[in-house]
């Protein structure tokens, strides 16, 4: 058997609710000050038709000359009374709900599954890069080699010539004679 309340089962009503059901009483009973009603009468003289405590004056007529002069009044002081004052707090108030029955709910045990993915790392590739290096290369230079050659060379010898002789034969002649 389970309690009910407005026609649910308690369970069915959240924290939050019981909350503002608290905070609801607590305002209600700081608003509700309670008062001690003191009663004051004030009686005329008695007499007339009527008389006793019923006139004619309580029902808002004149009393025709019947019962003259018979008044009363009713005054009724509230005095407060002090009492304690429930003082709400801000923050809300952790209410316990009753259950019916325990229950016992088995809780699957955690297992750890484990997740594979293929994930593309980059790879670099290498790239041919023109690199200007100083190679060294044989550079031929003339270098002088000697070669036994057989070079006919010319050679003077002495051969005759002949040459002709001249002779100038020179007379020396006299002044005196005029020939030359």
């Amino acid at each position: 058997p389970q309690e009910t309340l407005w026609g649910k089962t308690i369970t069915t009503y959240t924290w939050k609710f019981w909350v503002a059901v608290v905070l609801a009483v607590l305002a209600l009973c700081v608003s509700a000050t309670e008062y001690y009603e003191h009663t004051i009468e004030k009686r005329g003289l008695s007499g007339g038709y009527g008389g006793g405590d019923f006139s004619g004056g309580d029902y808002g007529g004149d009393d025709g000359g019947y019962g003259g002069g018979h008044h009363e009044e009713v005054k009724i002081i509230k005095i407060p009374v002090p009492k304690a004052v429930a003082v709400p707090v801000h923050h809300p108030v952790p209410v316990p709900v009753p259950q019916p029955y325990p229950v016992h709910i088995k809780v699957a045990e955690r297992v750890e599954v484990p997740v594979y993915k293929t994930v593309q790392v980059p790879v670099e590739k290498p790239v041919p890069v023109k690199v200007e290096k100083p190679v060294p290369y044989p550079v031929e230079k003339p270098v002088p080699v000697y070669v036994e050659k057989h070079i006919p060379v010319p050679v003077p010898k002495p051969y005759p010539v002949k040459v002709p002789v001249v002779k100038y034969v020179h007379h020396y002649l006299s002044k005196h004679s005029g020939h030359h």
